[in-house]
């Protein structure tokens, strides 16, 4: 039976100390990346191992240094057996940190009122993570997690935010670190110091040499302009800018980030996708005008990461060295280099390693190749994990408080719930406030339809942005019946709304368009009230008949003059009384009498005046005057 102990790679499994032996392992981690670790392993031939035994749980590669230990822990995420011969099975491991297992899945969920670290920490629970972010963030209205696993979810925050994460290695597990300051870069396991020797035939390299050295500079664009709009900020400009540092140190050499041949390289971004993670409406439709001030110190921290996030791409340093001390997210001081003397942040580290499975055979081997870049020049990770678009339109339900029927804020909003957010309850959590589109809107002008709770919406994404909905239009469906039964009533189209609060199907407005040929008509139904305001002139043609009814009262009000000009005939009746009246005159007409009154009446016929009645007195208070040509009494 063989044994690791005194070994200079160890490796610690479920299966005991001494079941798997290390005989070849390479791997790579990187700030902002995911670790990945290939171990070739061999057992003794006569021992069996169990797959299940050993896929995702936890295991420990040793690798011994003359001042200590230095372990890469993580999962095994696959497991590959390989052949044998006459003493050894084969075997392949693939190690990779717990963060890992958040590719395996997918989700669709919102979150709301909530800072960019905190939506962090909901998504990682249960990983082992050491939350190092300094500054102020605010919370956001609105995030969406689309059709994403976890992992690119979390990623792309971070790298939006210009957070970036790396890992901390103990005997018994791993810790994420999440940074985004240089001060968060701790220094190396054991001794902070990388020493300088160049590669020299037969020199042997002790344990933290460096032995090759390159560095790299590229132009990059000098200046990153950010710029976003908001709708209730429609006159302010919301955009920000940010210059390259002119220059960097390295060691004995200023770098000039900055050269006057670039000037006009300038980095322009619209939308800057910051204005609009904040609203000056609270989820109740109330006011918090103050959130929209927040918009003012975010687009600067924004700005600053984007300028960042395109420097760090300006110097690059590659090396190769035999210090297995190093590991990605730490810093060094290089040391005797001829011009390079400096503190350096590792990027990225690739490990090979290698010994024999009898130790008496030739010694063994390490060696890494890494990238670093100067400790003076921040670290941003690049914005690399794509962002969910939303290709066409998504259907959802309008929502609201209980014992309401409309729900909008001051601006038309409405909220909604998406069929396929399995955490919504229906409420004013379920969604931000959502614009809805009109085919017209001016300043306190346009047309305005509120979408009501309950009611079924087309929904559309700004630039496909999940983050950014806008209703378009709504639909029936099963419990959203149309106003006229279909297909029977196919000509028919119009506008019927409902009553609100707790109106019946019998209450509602209508304008209906009925275009069936010979049966043409517009209906026009008011529940309550009917107001007709026209400010000039107004004409109305009949073409055949017109047969108004009322069955109430009617009020007719002319402020200046009446005319009325009848063709033909005009027929007047009333039930019980008709009154004319102007001033202190008045002819009042019932069913058995007229009545005439004035301070003076005049009859004037041209021709004939004829007055008949079975009794007629004329009576006056002071003279009576009859007179004609010729005057016949009886």
């Amino acid at each position: 039976m063989f044994a690791q102990t005194e070994r200079p790679y160890e490796l610690t499994t479920p299966l005991g100390k001494d079941v798997l032996l290390v005989k070849r392992f390479s791997g790579r981690e990187a700030v902002s990346e995911l670790f990945q670790f290939d171990l070739e392993v061999v057992a003794e031939i006569q021992n069996e191992v169990p797959f299940d035994q050993l896929l995702g749980k936890k295991v420990t590669l040793e690798i011994a240094r003359e001042t200590g230990k230095r372990y890469i822990n993580g999962i095994v995420r696959r497991m590959k057996q390989q052949g044998r011969d006459l003493v050894f099975k084969a075997y392949r491991l693939e190690v990779v940190p717990q963060f890992w297992m958040l590719t395996r899945n997918r989700r669709s969920k919102l979150f709301q009122q909530m800072t960019i670290p905190d939506i962090l920490k909901k998504v990682l629970t249960g990983l082992d993570v050491s939350y190092e972010i300094q500054g102020d963030f605010k919370s956001r209205e609105y995030v969406v997690q689309y059709q994403e696993s976890d992992f690119n979810f979390a990623c792309r925050l971070m790298e939006e935010c210009g957070i970036y994460y790396f890992f901390k290695h103990s005997k018994d597990g791993h810790t994420m670190v999440l940074a985004n300051t240089p001060q968060s870069h701790p220094d190396l396991p054991f001794s902070p110091t990388a020493v300088y020797q160049e590669m020299v035939h037969n020199l042997e390299l002790t344990e933290d040499r460096v032995y090759i050295w390159s560095k790299a500079q590229e132009i990059r664009s000098p200046k990153y302009l950010v710029w976003d709009e908001h709708f209730q900020l429609p006159n302010k400009h919301l955009n920000a800018d940010k210059s390259i540092t002119d220059s960097v140190q390295v060691g004995k050499t200023s770098h000039k980030l900055k050269s006057g041949s670039t000037d006009s390289q300038e980095l322009y971004e619209f939308p800057g996708e910051y204005s609009r993670h904040f609203d000056g409406i609270n989820k109740s439709a109330g006011e918090q005008p103050d959130h929209l001030q927040w918009i003012f110190s975010e687009n600067s921290r924004i700005v600053d990461v984007r300028m960042q996030q395109e420097a760090a791409l300006t110097l690059l340093i590659e090396g190769e060295s035999v210090h297995s001390a190093f590991t990605a997210g730490h810093k060094f001081n290089l040391t005797k280099h001829f011009s390079e003397d400096d503190s350096y942040v590792l990027t990225s580290v690739e490990h090979q390693g290698e010994q024999p499975l009898r130790a008496e055979s030739e010694p063994y081997e390490y060696k890494n190749t890494f990238t670093c870049i100067p400790a003076a020049l921040p670290y941003r990770p690049q914005r690399s994990t794509p962002v969910p678009s939303i290709r066409g339109v998504q259907l959802a339900t309008v929502v609201g408080p209980p014992g309401e029927e409309i729900f909008p804020d001051k601006y038309s909003r409405v909220k909604v719930q998406f069929h396929w957010d399995r955490d919504g309850q229906n409420n004013l959590d379920s969604s931000c406030w959502i614009r809805v589109g009109t085919h017209w809107a001016g300043k306190q002008w346009g047309a305005i339809h509120i979408p009501r709770i309950g009611q079924e919406v087309i929904v559309d994404f700004e630039e496909g942005d999940p983050d950014h909905p806008i209703i378009v239009g709504s639909v029936y469906n099963a419990d959203m019946m149309p106003p006229y039964t279909l297909p029977d009533n196919k000509t028919q189209s119009g506008i019927k709304s409902r009553s609100s609060k707790n109106g019946s199907p019998d209450n509602y407005n209508e304008i209906r368009f009925e275009d069936k040929k010979d049966s043409e008509e517009i209906l026009v139904h008011a529940e309550k009230d009917l107001t007709v305001e026209v400010e000039h002139n107004r004409t109305t043609t009949v073409g055949f008949g017109k047969s108004p009814m009322t069955p109430g009262d009617d009020s007719l009000h002319v402020m200046n003059n009446l005319t009325e000009k009848i063709e033909n005939q005009q027929s007047t009746e009333a039930v019980t009384k008709i009154t004319i009246k102007c001033g202190q005159s008045s002819i009042v007409m019932d069913p058995t009498s007229i009545t005439m009154k004035s301070v003076m009446i005049t009859i004037d016929a041209q021709a004939t005046l004829d007055e008949h009645a079975m009794m007629t007195t004329i009576k006056s208070d002071a003279i009576t005057t009859i007179k004609g040509a010729m005057v016949m009494i009886n």
